[in-house]
């Protein structure tokens, strides 16, 4: 006895669409927004620290104690740090901003065989 698939016209064909109870039907609410993205954000501000420390430590005046690289080291880590951090406060502020700024939409649930037509 072998089975075969049933090829009968009574079976359930792919492309009906399944009957939706009225909780399912009834249209959702949720919140839309466009959040920005933290890392590069701070990733600016390091690279911005890094930048005023190259000025820095070409723009200050010369020690025979340091080089202008043992110079550049120290202002690079030194504001490295304080850009990231800035840069962390900046993405911040900007999130908060997109949470003032979002917007409500209304969500309608679509069976499969619809959303093919269109």
């Amino acid at each position: 006895m072998s089975h075969a698939p049933d090829s009968s016209p009574t079976a359930a064909s792919p492309s009906a669409a399944p009957e939706l109870s009225a909780e399912d039907a009834a249209p959702l609410s949720a919140s839309y927004r466009t959040a920005p993205r933290v890392l590069p954000i701070v990733g600016l501000g390091v690279v911005l620290g890094i930048a005023v420390a190259g000025l820095c430590a070409v723009l200050a005046p010369g020690s025979e104690d340091y080089t202008r690289a043992s110079a550049f080291g120290y202002f690079a880590m030194l504001f490295a740090i304080v850009g990231g951090l800035l840069g962390g406060i900046a993405a911040l502020v900007l999130d908060r901003l997109s949470l003032k700024r979002s917007q409500n939409v209304r969500l309608v649930r679509r069976d499969e065989a619809g959303a093919e037509d269109e």
